[in-house]
Parts: structure tokens; C-alpha cells; sequence
């Protein structure tokens, strides 16, 4: 892990007698928010895949002010970086979520209870850092994110697109290679053309119609993206059989692209889950039912590893009655995290069900 160097932007301020600190470790920004009734306890939070990097001013909206209400009305402590790397800041975030807790625990002390929770990519890092961390944290809350190896992930995504390449495209594999992207437009644009394959494909992924835009969109951002900073693919489909499609099976498997992966990026993106599926504590997962980027029955693949690594009972499962992706109010993330809390604090197992608003 990178050594430690504070820059501190702001000194310490008292706002509704709570203590605010913004500063800096090794360029990633961070907030650290202490109520005035600290419990001594402390909730890591882990941003998304969007915003942030190290020109962050947390400037937040009100959505993001009462988020961090909900955990500081509790009596918690609440941390989070912006971290140094602007968006995608997968792999920089892993340490620097890290180099954050650790500077908390010098400077404030350790807290009795440690949590971790975040949206997205940082339900990612939550999943990641309390099985490479038990001793550190005492539970985790991911939310609509996938919990399994990224390598997963990023198959997932690559299938997506050889598939949408080769029913609608040109199937040249510009959508994956090509520096350039193709727009959302130009996406819908191929789409249009063969109208009468999309309810097919949209039933294949598991989606609605309106959706295969933007999951396309989504899934070559995170291809190109990672081809961009890391030099290759993490997985490939050099020997994936494709089938869903009746009569066009036979063809799409003898003429759709193939690719490699690259061993480099495939081991870097393996060795953040050097854990999978050891845990020691409580992990509560929130999901809504449809999510189109990441559906939530990609997570099925991760109770897998839990049952191999005899891990089952640490996890738990609640869901949204919602569309979209990561669309969970507030007042729903307050009632899991407080099933969260009574879960480690009586032992109680939390229940799977539906996270309803009274």
C-alpha cells in the first residue's frame, strides 16, 4: 500500500455541532463527518463509478446531504473519499478507502463498530474489502451492485457486446477494439433496423426493449474503458458457446467475434478477490428488482463461492421494489442499515424480504 501523505485543505469545522474534515491522502480527496452524539462507531462509504477524482469539492446535493444524515443522525461517524482517480476508480479505490479508514483510526481513534457500504462500483469495494479486511470492518452494506470477481463482470459486459455486434452490427468488433465509441444514437440507430430481433435479444438479457441502448452503451464503456487503462481485456470468450437462440445458435457461434484475454489484466482484476467469499462478519446486500445494468440475479454466482467457503450464513439478501439502477431512496437504505446494525448487535440473522417504506 502507498505511504500515507495527508494535505489538509480545510481545518476541522463545527456545522450544527458536528465536526466536518475535508483534506487529501496521496491526491484522493476525502469528508469526514462526526455527529455531535458520536457512538463511536464509523460507516465507510464507497462512491460509484461517476464524479469525483482529486479536483473534488464535495459540493453535495440535497439527495447526498440527507443520505449522510441518515448515518450521522444514528450516531455514526461517517468517511468517504472521492478518491484520486476521477469515475472508474476501481482499482485506486480499494486503497485509498483503506488509507482513509486507517487515517480515521489515528486521528479520531477506533471505533467499536466498523461499517462499509457504497453504490455500484463501491458496493464492489465493499464486498472486496471486508473479505480481504476481516479484522478491520464488522459489516458490510453493498447496494445494486455485483459481488462476484470483476473478471465476471467484465464477461458479462463483453458477451453483451459480441452478441448486440454480431444481431446488429457490422459484427467487425469496432464496438470493442475501436478507440472510438459508437454514440447512444448510432446504438439505437442499428437497433431500429432489425426491429424484429430486439424482443428476442431483450428477453435474452433479460430486459425490456427500451433498455438494450443502454445496456450496450454501458457495457462498451466498461470494455473500452478497461482496454484503455489496463492494455486488454480482462476475459475473453475464446471458448464461450452461446445459445438462447434457437435456430440462430449453430451460425452466431461459428461467426461471432472471438477475443483473448490478457493474462496481466486478467490477474490484476483476480487478485483484488483474493478472498472471494471468506467472510467473517455480517454482509447485507440490497438489490432492487430490475436493475438493467447490473440484474440483480448476476449475484447468484457469488453464493457460490460463500457455500464453498462455508461463508452462507454471513450473508443476507433484501430488495427494492424498484426500476432502474441503484434507485433506492434513503429512507430504504436507513431501514437495511438498521436491520444491518441489529444483525450484529443481537446475532439475529436479517431476514430476507422486501424493504418497504410504512
Amino acid at each position: 500500500m502507498k505511504k500515507l501523505t495527508l494535505i489538509l485543505l480545510l481545518i476541522p469545522l463545527l456545522s450544527y455541532g458536528q465536526k466536518v474534515e475535508i483534506g487529501k491522502i496521496n491526491n484522493a480527496p476525502f469528508k469526514i463527518i462526526i455527529p455531535e452524539n458520536w457512538n463511536e462507531g464509523l460507516v465507510i462509504y464507497v462512491r460509484g463509478a461517476g464524479g469525483g477524482g482529486p479536483l473534488e469539492n464535495f459540493k453535495e446535493n440535497e439527495n447526498k446531504r440527507l443520505f449522510n444524515k441518515t448515518i450521522t443522525s444514528r450516531g455514526y461517524a461517517l468517511a468517504y473519499s472521492a478518491f484520486s482517480k476521477e469515475g472508474d476508480a476501481f482499482l485506486e479505490a480499494f486503497e485509498e478507502t483503506e488509507a482513509l479508514r486507517s487515517y480515521f483510526v489515528e486521528k479520531y481513534g477506533q471505533p467499536n463498530l466498523t461499517l462499509i457500504t457504497g453504490h455500484s462500483m463501491g458496493g464492489m469495494i465493499s464486498i472486496a474489502t471486508i473479505e480481504a479486511l476481516k479484522d478491520k470492518y464488522s459489516g458490510a452494506l453493498p447496494m445494486c451492485s455485483i459481488l462476484s470477481s470483476p473478471n465476471i463482470h467484465s464477461k458479462i459486459c463483453l458477451d453483451r457486446l459480441v452478441m448486440f455486434d454480431y444481431f446488429f452490427g457490422a459484427n467487425d468488433g469496432k464496438i470493442i477494439n475501436s478507440k472510438e465509441y459508437i454514440s447512444d444514437e448510432e446504438i439505437k440507430m442499428l437497433i431500429s433496423k432489425n426491429q424484429s430481433f430486439t424482443k428476442i435479444f431483450a428477453e435474452y438479457l433479460g430486459v425490456k426493449e427500451k433498455d438494450i441502448a443502454v445496456i450496450i452503451g454501458f457495457s462498451q464503456w466498461v470494455i473500452k474503458r478497461t482496454i484503455e487503462k489496463f492494455g486488454g481485456l480482462a476475459i475473453g470468450n475464446r471458448y464461450t458457446v452461446y445459445d438462447g437462440f434457437n435456430s440462430y445458435n449453430k451460425k452466431l457461434n461459428q461467426n461471432v467475434k472471438r477475443y483473448d484475454f490478457d493474462k496481466k489484466v486478467n490477474d490484476l482484476f483476480k487478485n483484488i478477490r483474493n478472498f472471494e467469499g471468506e467472510l467473517s462478519d455480517p454482509v447485507l446486500n440490497i438489490l432492487t428488482t430490475y436493475d438493467p445494468l447490473l440484474p440483480p440475479r448476476f449475484n447468484e454466482i457469488y453464493k457460490y463461492s460463500l457455500e464453498k467457503e462455508g461463508s452462507i450464513d454471513l450473508f443476507a439478501q433484501q430488495y427494492v421494489d424498484s426500476e432502474g439502477h441503484c434507485n433506492i431512496s434513503n429512507e430504504q437504505f436507513a431501514l437495511a442499515f438498521d436491520n444491518l446494525i441489529s444483525w450484529i448487535k443481537t446475532g439475529e440473522k436479517a431476514k430476507f424480504k422486501e424493504i418497504l417504506i410504512k
